[in-house]
């Protein structure tokens, strides 16, 4: 399922970063002022939140896969990776997101310039009943449940990989189910070191903007002033760009991928080699032991194999 919800992710940030940057915004910043109209303002703003929801909901489905990878990896496999319920999963989170972008176009919110009027969100400015109902409700289930589910689960990680990590240096014996062990956990912390990174970074992107929000929710709408409210614009703007830049320094398959491309050949020099660790060779080392410990064996080659693809 994680490489499905990668996938998603690259897609939505994709579709940010066409529709939130440029040409609109910055020729809406050379001009100084929005020149399209409400409508297209409306427009703009739904995709802004839309997008912005998917991809925030994304990473915490992604959080809670790699939290069941870690914490129950045989036991959620057959579930939750076949195509029906990967299907269902994309499903909830584009309904989800679009669950509170929508509300506005039916008199629940509204969209409105922002910042120095050259682009458009959330109306988190106006103190009708209505729509600060709306902002609070979209400010606790669209971005305070999807922080909590991933504060939740990684840090459910973190413990249990420290956990696992005092037990493997416990062991003295070098038999192939210890190599074995060695090898997954650390394929593992690689994911989430990985998927850590995205999260940090996507909310260090877009928290000044959920303060920008929350100032205005709790009535500080007089610190609000346009310079105050264009810098976290600007900041959730670029969150599509760290992810690429994230997968190109370590991810090792999505490197090797990259550099059979002319244009990405330099990072075959600036970049650190891919280990030798191999699926391969796992199925190797389990096969000659398979007479004494086959179904232990058997679970450890699953989970290294879905850890080794992501």
């Amino acid at each position: 399922m994680a490489n499905t919800l990668i996938v998603n992710l690259a897609v939505s940030d994709l579709a940010f970063s066409l529709l939130m940057g440029f040409p609109i915004k910055t020729l809406a910043a050379f001009n100084q002022f929005w020149g399209w109209g409400k409508k297209a303002c409306e427009l703009y703003g739904f995709a802004g939140g839309f997008l912005g929801f998917v991809s925030l909901t994304t990473l915490a489905f992604i959080a809670l896969d790699r939290y069941l990878a870690v914490m129950h990896p045989l036991e959620n496999q057959p579930r939750l990776h076949s195509g029906h319920r990967v299907t269902k999963f994309l499903l909830f989170i584009w309904l989800w997101a679009l669950t509170w972008s929508i509300p506005p176009f039916f008199g629940y919110g509204s969209y409105r310039l922002e910042g120095f009027h050259t682009s458009c969100t959330f109306d988190y400015l106006s103190t009708d009943v209505l729509n600060v109902l709306f902002n609070a409700g979209m400010y606790i289930f669209a971005f305070l449940l999807p922080l909590g589910m991933l504060t939740f689960c990684y840090y459910g990680i973190v413990h249990k990989l420290q956990t696992n990590k005092r037990s493997m240096r416990s062991l003295s014996s070098q038999r192939t189910m210890d190599r074995l062990r060695a090898i997954r956990r650390h394929q593992e912390i690689r994911v989430v070191r990985i998927s850590a990174v995205l999260v940090l970074l996507y909310l260090m992107a877009w928290c000044p903007y959920a303060m920008i929000c929350l100032l205005a929710l709790i009535g500080k709408r007089s610190h609000l002033t346009p310079i105050v409210a264009e810098l976290p614009v600007v900041f959730a703007k670029t969150s599509p760009v760290y992810n690429p830049i994230v997968y190109a320094l370590m991810h090792e398959n999505f490197r090797t991928e990259l550099i059979k491309y002319p244009a990405f050949k330099w990072l075959c020099f600036c970049l650190p080699k891919k280990r030798s660790v191999s699926v391969g060779t796992t199925v190797h080392l389990t096969s000659s032991q398979q007479a004494s410990s086959s179904t232990s064996t058997t679970q450890e080659l699953l989970v290294n194999r879905r850890s080794e693809q992501f």
